[in-house]
């Protein structure tokens, strides 16, 4: 059994439609243990993936915990959290697009494909919305108040 480590930056960097993993590949991979053949590798994953479309994701605290409506962040306290994308199913994990009701109030900007850092800007009465997109436009939101 091989296994293989890849960064976060050499699996976004291989597309979908890249020469899937064939049979020539894993050959010349189990004889010569050349990692040349990565990019097969990766690109047959992704489209694998493919076949697992999103049906729903959820947007939870850093130890995946529900995010309370309305969560105050503290400007002068720089407060600040980390959020995540929990998916549905979990193996179906395509990158999220995140945005802010008002991102000169509350921004927030991705981490990683399933978290991002929500960050008060200028303290505010109102509720900020933070959504998260996933494929075919499946979302969720959370509330922020940027305080003093």
């Amino acid at each position: 059994m091989k296994s293989i480590e890849i960064t976060e930056e050499g699996w976004a960097g291989i597309p979908v439609d890249a020469v899937a993993f064939t049979k020539a590949d894993e050959a010349a991979w189990v004889e010569t243990k050349d990692i040349q053949c990565l990019g097969p590798v990766v690109a047959t994953l992704k489209g694998l993936r493919a076949a697992f479309p999103v049906t729903s994701v959820a947007i939870k605290g850093p130890d995946g915990e529900d995010v309370t409506a309305s969560t105050e962040l503290s400007v002068t306290g720089e407060e600040s959290l980390v959020v995540h994308v929990i998916y549905d199913p979990v193996y179906s994990s395509y990158p999220i697009t995140w945005t802010s009701s008002d991102a000169t109030k509350v921004k927030v900007t991705a981490i990683d494909t399933y978290s991002a850092l929500v960050e008060p800007v200028l303290a505010d009465a109102g509720d900020i919305t933070i959504t998260a997109t996933a494929q075919a436009g499946k979302t969720d939101t959370a509330t922020f108040k940027a305080v003093v």
